[in-house]
Formats: structure tokens, sequence, C-alpha cells
């Protein structure tokens, strides 16, 4: 399995000295193709794991990446008063509007239903370090993403009186602040790959600025629900969708392109994730939000 690992799957949050990669191969290799997450070590209350997973673009085989929970830089009451002033500017945003028109029409027309609401990918609301730098804009992110996920959440639940829906969040650098705050919203964390696997057709998946691997998965539990980036964004220079890129660079449109003029079975694979999913789905374009909502489109469920 070992011809599997990309080096580029590695988290940013890992400590190079933490994980090396002779213990990420043979993680693979004793797992073979079974995801899950392992904890190596606790140091500080922060845990250092091992997570792999199977990757739409390699046909399912496995990949794997080290993550190390971030240091928290703020409290548990710090959180929640700057949630509270996000969640009241998100509010008033004119893509929250717009957002809020679209999803009771939705809910309205009876087809869709949701059962639970999965947050994957939002990033620590605790920490503002990235690396060894301290980036306040990177928390503020994730608190806006928090406020986009839980204003969803609550119009579905309000849109459904009888059945509220389960609400879970899978991000690996969470760390015990994160937790709490989360458990304080009701919402559950899940370890990787529990986030995934509770998406069903009746779910509503927030996937903020995820990577590529991320989006693919999601669509291929075929969500109800999918607010996130373009679903078609890896595009190359000919108009293809692509797994990976090399030299890149974006159009005027922001489009990432590629001057590789290659295509791989790889390529084909992402492709055909993106078919099958938008064949059965409509997408909204929703306005800009400056604030880092890191979601341009709702792709719903046809009726």
């Amino acid at each position: 399995m070992s011809d599997t690992f990309d080096p580029e799957d590695i988290a940013v949050y890992s400590d190079p000295e933490d994980v090396d990669l002779e213990t990420i191969m043979k993680y693979i290799d004793d797992n073979d193709d079974k995801e899950g997450t392992e904890v190596l070590r606790v140091n500080d209350g922060r845990r250092t794991m091992i997570c792999s997973m199977k990757s739409p673009r390699d046909d399912g085989q496995l990949c794997a990446f080290s993550v190390t929970e971030m240091e928290p830089t703020s409290t548990l009451e710090e959180i929640k008063n700057d949630f509270a002033k996000k969640l009241d500017e998100w509010k008033e945003s004119a893509c929250w509007k717009d957002l809020e028109t679209v999803l009771r029409r939705l809910l309205s027309e009876g087809h869709i239903s949701v059962d639970n609401c999965v947050l994957l990918g939002s990033g620590c609301v605790s920490s503002a370090k990235f690396g060894d730098e301290l980036i306040p804009e990177t928390r503020e992110r994730s608190l806006v993403q928090f406020a986009v996920f839980y204003s969803v959440a609550s119009l579905i639940g309000s849109c459904q009186n009888d059945k509220p829906p389960k609400l879970y969040a899978q991000e690996p650098s969470f760390n015990n602040v994160d937790r709490e705050f989360c458990n304080s919203l009701g919402i559950q964390c899940v370890d990787h790959p529990v986030g995934f696997d509770v998406i069903t057709s009746n779910s509503f998946a927030y996937c903020p600025g995820a990577e590529q691997i991320v989006d693919l998965r999601c669509f291929q539990q075929n969500p109800a629900l999918y607010l996130g980036g373009e679903a078609d964004l890896w595009h190359d220079a000919f108009g293809r969708l692509r797994s990976r890129f090399e030299a890149i660079h974006c159009d005027a449109r922001g489009k990432m392109l590629s001057r590789d003029e290659g295509y791989s079975p790889e390529d084909a694979l992402c492709a055909q994730v993106v078919q099958n999913f938008m064949a059965t789905h409509e997408n909204h374009v929703l306005p800009k939000h400056k604030h880092g909502v890191a979601a341009t489109w709702l792709i719903y469920k046809k009726e």
C-alpha cells in the first residue's frame, strides 16, 4: 500500500518532528483499506493522531495524514461571546438572507427532509495559531463558519418541528476547548471518518473551504443539501475536472488551472464523482460574503 501515500495530504497542523513518514506508512500497511483515527500520543492535553482516508481520486485507496490538536488561545467564555457577535453579523448579511429564503422554500416543498447536519473542516474557534504564528483571521473565519452552520441547522430544525436534526462536527485539529464549545451548541464532535459516515441522502453537509478530497468524499455520500465551494472548481485550462495540479495558476474568474496537458485516470474518477452527484442535484449561487463563509454554492437534491 505504500505507493498510495501522497505527501501533500499531511496536514499543516502537524509538527514534522511528531510523526515521521515511516510511522504513517506502517499505519497504512497495518490497516489496509480501513479508514480510521489512531491517537499516537497526548501532550498537554492535545492529541497527535494519524487519520486514514479512502481517496476518491485514487479509486478508494488509502491515504493518511498526521494531525496535532491546536493549542487554544481563547477561553470558552471568550469564544461564546465572539460567536454571539459573529452570529448577529452573519444574520444581517445579504448572503444569509438569500440562503435563508432558498432553504425555506426547499424545506417547505416537502421533497427534502434532513436527519442530520454535518460540519466538515471548520478549523478551530479556540485558536488563532497557524504553525508558530498568531493569525487572528483564522479564528475569526472559523467563528463565522460556525455561525453559518448553526444558523442553517437552527432553520432546518424550525422548519421540521417534529424532527430536529442531529448536529455533528468533524475537525481533526479540535482541542478540548473546541469540543466544549460544540457541546454548548448541541453539536457532537466526532473523529474521522464518522463525519463522512453519518452523511446520507437526508443530510445537510457544510464543507467551508474544503480540500477537493473532502468535497469528493462528501459527494459520494450524496447529501440532500451541500453548502461549500463550486462543485466543478478544480478545472484545468482545457475545461476538464482535475484531481491535482502542477504549476497551479488561476484565470480571471479565479478558476484554478494547470499547464499540464495530461489527463490521468485519477482525474477521470474525480470528474465522475462530481457528475454523479450533480446529476441528481441543482445549485444556487450565493451572494459573496466577506468574512470567510467559504461557501459560494448551495447544492440541493432535485425533486
